[in-house]
């Protein structure tokens, strides 16, 4: 599927989703993160048509989350894909999934368990205000217009969320 912006939504949720929401682009960089980054290696474990992943990688080389690297191996050039400083910082999109996921979908336990290298504890992906490190939620955020908002957005004022 070509990539499509939301016309006339001055939002960043939908800026990200229009790169983020399709369906395979978060198996492709889960694929990117757990380190399998040559295109078979991509097709093989997430069962992608070859025509949707060049399609998808090229969306992510477009829009700069993701560069091509051309290797010389034993001869034979290999093409991978490689997060970039912008694409390593979706990671947190796709650990606020994984915990979601193993939260809600996972009727057997998860998959898989995400662990800290540093202390070796498994850990849990939360979202925290970077001022005080408190927790963030639908019960103690707000929104209010930003530098980029637009005459309408600030007219709105503050926008309160469902609590």
């Amino acid at each position: 599927m070509p990539f499509r912006p939301f016309e006339n939504q001055n939002c960043s949720i939908a800026r990200a989703a229009e790169i983020f929401t399709e369906r395979w682009t978060m198996l492709i960089l889960r694929e990117l993160f757990l380190g399998r980054q040559r295109f078979s290696e991509i097709k093989r474990n997430t069962g992608v048509a070859s025509n949707i992943l060049s399609d998808r990688l090229q969306v992510l080389v477009d829009q700069g989350i993701v560069v091509r690297v051309e290797e010389d191996a034993d001869g034979q050039s290999v093409e991978r894909y490689v997060p970039t400083k912008k694409g390593i910082d979706a990671q947190p999109i796709l650990l606020a999934m994984l915990s979601w996921g193993d939260k809600y979908a996972a009727p057997d336990g998860p998959p898989r368990v995400l662990y800290h290298e540093d202390c070796g504890h498994e850990i849990h992906a939360k979202v925290v205000c970077d001022h005080c490190g408190g927790d963030l939620k639908a019960g103690n955020t707000r929104l209010r217009p930003g530098p980029g908002a637009n005459r309408r957005q600030k007219s709105a004022g503050e926008f309160l969320p469902h609590r």
